[in-house]
C-alpha cells in the first residue's frame, strides 16, 4: 500500500519524491530506504529520491527542493530568463539576512538581502528540463547586478 502511494507521488512529480512528501502522506521513511536498497529508487541528494526510469535529473530543481529559502538570482537568474546563453560556473542564490548559509556556501554563491527586500520580485521559471524553480524576475535581477 505504501509503495503504491510512493509510486503515485513519483508519477505526479515526474520521477522525484522527497522524504518530506512521504512524511506528509504518513509513509515511513523506511520504505524509501528499502526501495533504494532494492534499486527501485536512487537517492540523488539528502531527502530527495529519483526513480531510475526517469532521466530528468535537474540540479537546479533538486537544490531548491533541499533549500527552499534560496532564490536563484544574479547570473543564474539571467540564464533562467534566457538573457544569457552562458551557463554560470557556480549558481548564485539570494537569502534573507540572518539565514545561515553554511550548508550551501560550497555549492552556490549566496547573497544576503534585508528581510523586507527578500520577497520582492520572486517569480517561477521552468528549467531546461521542465521543472519549476523560484527565481527573481528580470527587473529585480538587473537591479541587483547594477547595484553590486
Amino acid at each position: 500500500m505504501n509503495k503504491k502511494k510512493i509510486n503515485n507521488i513519483i508519477k505526479k512529480n515526474n520521477g522525484i519524491i522527497t522524504a518530506s512528501e512521504a512524511t506528509e502522506k504518513s509513509i515511513d521513511s523506511w520504505y524509501l530506504t528499502d526501495m533504494v536498497r532494492n534499486g527501485e529508487l536512487e537517492r540523488v541528494a539528502r531527502g530527495v529520491y529519483l526513480h531510475p526510469s526517469y532521466d530528468n535529473y535537474d540540479e537546479l530543481y533538486i537544490f531548491q527542493l533541499q533549500h527552499k529559502v534560496c532564490i536563484y538570482s544574479y547570473q543564474t537568474a539571467l540564464y533562467l530568463h534566457g538573457l544569457t546563453e552562458r551557463l554560470p560556473f557556480t549558481n548564485e542564490v539570494t537569502v534573507y539576512q540572518g539565514y545561515n548559509t553554511w550548508r550551501v556556501k560550497d555549492m552556490v554563491i549566496p547573497h544576503h538581502v534585508k528581510k523586507e527586500w527578500y520577497e520582492v520580485g520572486i517569480t517561477e521559471v521552468k528549467t531546461e528540463i521542465g521543472n519549476i524553480v523560484s527565481v527573481y524576475d528580470m527587473e529585480r535581477t538587473l537591479c541587483d547586478i547594477v547595484r553590486d
